[in-house]
């Protein structure tokens, strides 16, 4: 059995397993649109739907983006506070 490197667990630290769940999901939905081809007719609201799956993609990442962002920033300023002496 192979020693896992600190690169290896950098990765399971920085993707929770809702983000797995989301990103599962979200493959999920594009190949269950994508499963019968159209032979003579495509629905118009195929390529909103497209839209859709993207925009909210995007808005996901964007969301996960800003958290760990704040999370970031967060950890750089707890190391300013003045430490209260008793």
């Amino acid at each position: 059995m192979e020693k896992s490197t600190g690169r290896d667990m950098h990765l399971y630290r920085f993707y929770s397993p809702l983000d797995f769940l989301l990103i599962t999901l979200q493959i999920l939905a594009v190949l269950g649109a994508l499963e019968q081809p159209a032979h003579a007719y495509a629905d118009p609201g195929s390529g909103l739907l497209a839209f859709q799956i993207l925009s909210t993609t995007f808005a996901g990442f964007i969301f996960i983006l800003r958290r760990r962002v704040h999370q970031l920033f967060k950890r750089m300023t707890e190391g300013f506070k003045p430490k209260h002496s008793v």
